[in-house]
């Protein structure tokens, strides 16, 4: 049997949803990106934008286990301006992604979706790692029990 880790950010919920289903399809380990306050609040998305424009990644809690000891990671966030939240790219930074085979998917409101998986593959070739099955999950007026099926779908292919 696989070792597989499902690691996802989300700010609204709907994220979560579509990692948590697909987490218990596959019998995998769930991680949440978790943002550290600033200034005792969490940074808003409109904050972590501009500061992903000066080439700032925001700063994430670093207690997520050991993926070295993974098969296989599913990484997914959400679609913020054509591209991934920035919160997910402080993640990979902290990651050795060489060799390590890795299932990306992003949720998206309205559109940018392809956009920002397309940027989030390139960055994690860069770092080394090969990735497998990519999706976009459009969340626009799907409620959160939905979006948990949808992973779960998706998460199917996965196990081919």
């Amino acid at each position: 049997m696989k070792s597989r880790a499902v690691v996802f950010f989300s700010r609204s919920g709907r994220t979560k949803a579509v990692a948590e289903g697909i987490a218990r399809e596959l019998e995998a380990h769930l991680e949440e990106i978790r943002l550290k306050k600033v200034k005792n609040r969490i940074p808003t998305p409109g904050m972590l934008m501009k500061q992903s424009k000066r080439g700032e990644l925001p700063a994430i809690h670093d207690d997520f286990p050991d993926l070295g000891k993974c098969d296989e990671v599913i990484l997914g966030g959400p679609t913020w301006g054509f591209s991934i939240a920035p919160p997910v790219l402080s993640f990979v930074e902290r990651v050795n992604w060489s060799g390590k085979k890795v299932h990306i998917f992003v949720t998206e409101a309205i559109f940018g979706g392809q956009f920002a998986l397309r940027y989030l593959r390139k960055v994690l070739e860069k770092k080394g790692a090969q990735i497998g099955k990519e999706k976009v999950f459009p969340t626009l007026l799907r409620s959160l029990k939905a979006l948990q099926l949808h992973g779960r779908e998706w998460a199917k292919a996965l196990k081919e």
